[in-house]
């Protein structure tokens, strides 16, 4: 059996992964500071509940960096083979019976869309929200994944005119 190895893609976007951890890794750093330089303070020294609050944003850096920076998605010559911190899901491409470009958070097309993979009880006109489970899938919309994407798997992709035109509008 040959063993091929295949690019895994991240669910969101890069940025997406790296802010939230940074913000929490930048909040601790700034409250250990206060912890240390207020430790022999004559009128309010520092107390545990300053060094517990650096510890609680520093356990939330590690926490958001592993939560959103682990979600990967693969496309295989199978299917969809989706990881998380503590899950993995994968949907054989012949169940895959619809693909979906979803709007993004502002209600528009284009950058911060989904790509939305749906099988079985899923139709994409039921799924709203971009959680990842058997049957469905969703992942944030970049040009070369649809066309990954695209080699695998036949499907006609609802409303991918949307998305042209977002991308002509964007040129001119």
């Amino acid at each position: 059996m040959e063993n091929k190895k295949y690019k895994k893609h991240t669910v969101l976007y890069l940025y997406e992964s790296i802010v939230p951890a940074a913000l929490f890794f930048i909040v601790g750093a700034v409250q250990l500071y206060f912890y240390f330089s207020g430790l022999n303070h004559p009128t309010v020294p520092s107390t545990g509940l300053d060094l517990f609050a650096a510890i609680v944003f520093f356990g939330l850096a590690v926490f958001a960096a592993l939560y959103m920076g682990v979600r990967t998605v693969s496309f295989t010559d199978k299917g969809i083979e989706y990881k998380s911190l503590f899950n993995t899901y994968f949907t054989p491409w012949e169940s895959v019976d619809n693909i979906k470009i979803m709007k993004n958070s502002f209600g528009a097309y284009g950058r911060g869309s989904y790509i939305l993979m749906t099988s079985g009880a899923y139709t994409p006109d039921q799924c709203t929200w971009r959680v990842n489970n058997n049957g469905l899938v969703a992942v944030k919309y970049r040009k070369k994944l649809l066309e990954e994407i695209k080699k695998y798997n036949s499907s006609r992709v609802i409303n991918l005119d949307k998305i042209r035109a977002v991308a002509i509008i964007e040129k001119n």
